[in-house]
């Protein structure tokens, strides 16, 4: 595996494919001095196995570990009221993601976020727009979703990452709603290429947070697709690293004025697993999708019942999905209770 720098910023998304909901690019920044894996160097907080939650929290590819399609058990949230939900939603996993992220702002910020929109508003990102659009409707639910959570993680990520010599230094994301991300596509070429330029924005911006001279940082990113090109979608200046015998994996230098690299530019196939700061910036974004699909699913169904329509069935944004729940909502945009410019992706 290819050796790093010891800060690394990782970045990932989450959102890529479907039609409905936002695209989320989210960082996380790590030092860890050390070539050990976090699981080694902290056996009792972390784990690659979801089944050990919530005695370790687990880190990987959130994908893998975080599938909406399975749904082992109920959970029972504080919001909104119980019996409201729909049937099924979120998934049992939910409540490990939430965890990851309120214990990476725990970790960041020294508390909690009151809201999901302040925890929005902590991560920042650059959006134009609110932090929770109307189309989610106009609550903005209280944090945590989840009646219980194991506090032992949320509160002990800090402490678990000081016990092997590393420091979580910051968290950002930035979010990008169907309007915004439908823009943004137009402008920059498609979403490819706002894929690659969204990630690099985030991720270097966070990259500057507390650089210290001389120091070089990593920033990893997720592969996007089986692109190998990246410098065509990239600032100019930047140098081809790619280690030998490192397949998925393309690495740019970018050097200072004397020369020597000053930080590293990497895509990577499975970067969750290469390394955990990507794998919990992963985590981060997939939560923060799922808080926002499941805030759209409650909205939609309360303005059906308020209109007197048939309630839409929850849907997860897919493109066959989405057909389905745009033709249960049919009833609701012929009222111009729901606009589709605020919720389809078009690219």
């Amino acid at each position: 595996m290819t050796a790093f720098a010891s800060d690394v910023v990782g970045v990932d998304e989450v959102g890529y494919g479907p039609t409905l909901g936002p695209f989320v690019v989210a960082a996380c920044r790590l030092s860890i001095p050390s070539e050990r894996s976090l699981f080694e160097l902290c056996p009792r907080w972390f784990s690659r196995d979801p089944r050990d939650y919530p005695e370790k929290l687990p880190v990987g590819d959130s994908k893998r570990l975080y599938s909406t399609s399975r749904r082992s058990r109920r959970l029972e949230l504080g919001w909104p009221t119980p019996g409201t939900l729909p049937d099924g939603y979120p998934a049992a996993d939910f409540a490990v993601l939430e965890t990851t992220a309120l214990a990476l702002h725990r970790a960041a910020t020294g508390d909690l976020p009151a809201t999901f929109g302040a925890l929005l508003r902590h991560l920042g990102g650059g959006s134009a727009e609110p932090a929770i659009p109307a189309v989610y409707g106009a609550e903005d639910p209280p944090l945590p979703l989840c009646r219980e959570l194991p506090m032992r993680l949320v509160c002990g990520l800090g402490q678990a990452l000081a016990e092997c010599g590393g420091a979580h230094v910051a968290t950002a994301a930035e979010v990008y709603h169907p309007a915004r991300f439908n823009a943004c596509c137009a402008r920059v070429g498609g979403k490819a290429k706002l894929d690659v330029t969204a990630m690099y924005r985030l991720g270097t911006a966070l990259a500057a947070v507390h650089r210290r001279e001389a120091q070089v940082v990593e920033v990893l990113c997720g592969a996007v697709g089986g692109m190998r090109n990246y410098p065509v979608f990239l600032p100019t200046g930047m140098l081809m690293a790619r280690p030998p015998g490192e397949p998925g994996l393309c690495r740019y230098a970018v050097l200072s004025t004397d020369g020597r690299p000053e930080l590293f530019l990497t895509f990577a196939v499975d970067v969750e697993d290469r390394h955990p700061a990507p794998a919990l910036a992963s985590a981060l974004a997939k939560y923060i999708r799922e808080v926002f699909m499941l805030m759209l699913n409650t909205h939609c169904r309360r303005l059906a019942v308020a209109c007197g329509a048939p309630p839409p069935r929850p849907t997860a944004g897919y493109p066959v999905d989405a057909r389905r729940f745009l033709a249960d909502l049919a009833p609701l945009v012929a009222s111009g209770a729901v606009t589709l410019h605020h919720l389809v992706r078009q690219s």
